[in-house]
């Protein structure tokens, strides 16, 4: 029988201060094996009267001493290793006893603290890291060294970086793309302003949280614009990842500013808006050389949907020339506020020659365009093999940091048109026998929200006061819920996996009607009951249901999105004042919605209750309803197609949902949700502008 690593470490101290003889040690193994249970070495020596008790104990404290300090480092245990690079391994760790917050700690080798070079790098890293203190970047705080291990501790997001998002579905709706570039923008304003670049703005080093706030990672190659000649680009040597790295960086050029930033980040805003690595090529040397003398396709030739805004600006960010870019981050900031409110900036356009994204084509030319590249073989490099420059570019010798790349998609089949019905209700095909049914809803006017005041539910909030809304434009809006049946199209189109699927458990109702996160709880197989292929998809995140509409924008060529908070309840009300579509009372209630009295605890099939005065079922309860917005509170006077603000922290639901009274699935009822959360109790439906 093979030792266990408890008993070889007992054995080894054991021989090492010489309280047994090989002979006696055998004669002990000898004696374990022949019992039917195993039991420790240990226990058998003591059992025949080789050990006493008190030795056992103390040789055993003395290992268990030598383990815990084998997981600390100074102040810090460690948990888990999150990954290992050049500059060392990153783990989790737990902080000092009077706090024992979770960190980040990176850790150089001991072998590269040996070489002063490599050890100065590191100690730079942590100056630069510690002075920045910003909410998009990942904040860094004690340092040290313990038995010979250099480290330092950063801040834990919880999260996943844009490039492992990539790499899950491909693409991003424009506006949360804009979203996170907007906030790494400001970000970088504040690093440059502290005399720190990043010379590595690529998705990969940019990392989202649960909260759906995007920080800054690795600040290993910042340089200190106002140090000495240690944090300065050595002459000819550049630094830097292939696909996002900006023109003077590929010549490495000595005097590299935060433009270089800008460009990185503009070259990743095309990779998210695209779903296209900027560039592609079997070498660094190739593409490189494309930064240098090639121009990328305008975005909106690659994928429809992208606004104009969004290409006036990716356009300034990713100019040829650093003086042709923004001059700072505030400029670029201000630029992608006015494009997140639907619009294009004021500020002077960049010629299209002058920059790396080209001018779009003429719509003939952009269907051959298509065409070629649908029916052009991908390029299948390993998803995780790194690209390194082999020889010389004008004479240089380039140093790089590799970085994986994601072929181009297969060809699509094309999407059959959608078929309108007599009654302006729109028939969308996904595939395989599945479609979903829209209803139009034309521009009118209601009076929103509620005068009163919102009850005692922690996620409920403040829909006072009463005040008219506009909509000044029509838009489809889902018959139904999406359906686990419509849902699992996508997933198998995209291979896609939910954020609870990723992470591992969702929230559910226990019988006792308490919620606790669920080990296992997805939509594939909700906790606490079994849903039909035409119940309400559920467990799904607000990330998740944009997620499908920007798939479903895709593969029907027709805009989708989640509806803005005003668009529900315009479209719940259908015309009707009171708390309910359905009437005044909570009696009325029944034959239109599923509630806590006739749900039986548990979501039910789409459709199967009356549907409101337009055509729309299950606007009450069945399931809460993700909607577009952030939270606000409602403004005073009349509004016209008001949205919810620019950034926040939680998302909006309306609607309802099964394990709840009639009075919490009103057409006023208004729940908040961060963008992450993922319950059985949480679906969507879907707008089309």
């Amino acid at each position: 029988m093979p030792e266990r690593p408890i008993d070889e470490a007992f054995v080894r101290q054991l021989l090492k201060v010489g309280l047994v003889t090989d002979q006696q040690l055998e004669d002990a193994r000898l004696a374990r094996a022949k019992r039917h249970t195993p039991v420790p070495l240990a226990q058998v020596l003591v059992e025949r009267g080789v050990l006493t008790h008190s030795q056992r104990e103390n040789i055993e404290r003395k290992l268990e001493n030598r383990r815990d300090e084998a997981k600390r480092l100074g102040p810090y245990r460690l948990l888990k290793k999150l990954g290992e690079g050049g500059m060392g391994a990153v783990y989790l760790a737990e902080g000092p006893l009077t706090s024992k917050a979770r960190v980040a700690l990176k850790v150089l080798p001991k072998s590269a603290a040996k070489e002063v070079d490599s050890l100065q790098r590191f100690l730079r890293e942590v100056d630069s890291a510690r002075r920045l203190d910003h909410p998009n970047i990942v904040r860094a705080s004690g340092g040290g060294e313990d038995r010979g291990y250099h480290y330092y501790a950063m801040e834990f997001v919880e999260g996943e970086t844009l490039g492992d998002r990539l790499r899950r579905q491909d693409v991003f709706p424009p506006d949360e793309a804009t979203r996170v570039v907007l906030q790494i923008a400001r970000g970088l304003a504040y690093a440059h302003a502290q005399g720190v670049i990043h010379r590595d703005i690529k998705p990969d080093n940019i990392i989202l949280s649960l909260d759906g706030v995007a920080k800054i990672l690795d600040m290993g190659l910042s340089k200190n614009m106002e140090g000495d000649l240690a944090y300065r680009t050595t002459t000819g040597v550049m630094v830097g990842t292939p696909h996002y790295i900006a023109p003077e960086q590929a010549r490495a050029d000595q005097d590299i500013d935060g433009r270089a930033d800008i460009y990185g980040l503009g070259a990743t805003y095309y990779h998210l808006v695209t779903g296209e690595t900027p560039y592609q090529g079997s070498t660094a040397v190739e593409v490189i050389a494309q930064h240098l003398n090639k121009q990328l396709p305008d975005p909106r030739d690659v994928r429809d949907g992208i606004p104009d805004g969004v290409v006036h600006v990716l356009r300034r960010m990713m100019a040829k020339e650093r003086e042709d870019r923004y001059a700072d981050g505030r400029a670029l900031i201000a630029d992608l506020e006015v494009v997140l409110q639907g619009r294009v900036p004021d500020s002077q356009a960049l010629e299209a020659s002058r920059s790396t994204v080209a001018q779009p084509l003429p719509k003939e030319a952009r269907e051959r365009f298509r065409a070629v590249r649908r029916r052009r073989r991908p390029l299948q490099p390993s998803s995780r093999r790194p690209l390194w420059i082999a020889g010389a570019v004008a004479g240089l010798v380039l140093l790089l940091v590799g970085m994986s790349w994601r072929p181009a998609p297969p060809p699509r089949v094309e999407p059959k048109p959608p078929e309108v019905a007599a009654d302006n209700t729109l028939k969308l095909d996904l595939g395989g026998g599945v479609s979903m049914q829209f209803i139009e809803v034309k521009p009118g006017s209601y009076l929103r929200g509620s005068d009163q005041p919102p009850g005692k539910e922690p996620w409920e909030v403040d829909a006072r006061p009463p005040h008219p809304v506009k909509i000044s434009r029509s838009f489809h809006l889902g018959k139904t819920e999406v359906t686990r049946r419509q849902f699992a199209a996508f997933v198998q189109d995209k291979g896609y996996r939910t954020e609870a699927e990723v992470l591992g458990s969702a929230w559910g109702r226990r019988p006792d009607g308490s919620w606790e996160d669920i080990p296992g709880n997805t939509w594939r197989s909700p906790a606490g009951f079994e849903p039909s292929e035409d119940d309400p998809v559920v467990c799904v995140t607000w990330i998740d249901a944009t997620r499908f509409c920007a798939w479903l924008s895709e593969k029907t060529k027709r805009e989708a999105r989640l509806p803005y908070e005003a668009e529900w309840e315009y479209a719940c009300r259908a015309e009707t004042r009171g708390p309910w579509a359905s009437g005044d009372t909570e009696a009325s209630l029944g034959e239109y919605a599923w509630t806590l009295h006739n749900a039986s605890s548990r979501t039910q099939r789409v459709g199967g209750k009356k549907p409101n005065a337009w055509g729309f079922h299950d606007m009450h309860g069945n399931v809460w309803e993700w909607c577009y917005d952030w939270s606000a509170l409602y403004p005073r006077g009349e509004v016209v197609d008001p949205r919810g603000p620019n950034e926040g922290e939680r998302r909006v639901m309306r609607g309802g949902a099964w394990y709840l009274e009639p009075v919490l699935c009103r057409s006023s009822t208004r729940a908040l949700f961060g963008p992450s959360n993922r319950y059985t109790s949480v679906g969507f439906r879907v707008a089309l502008p």
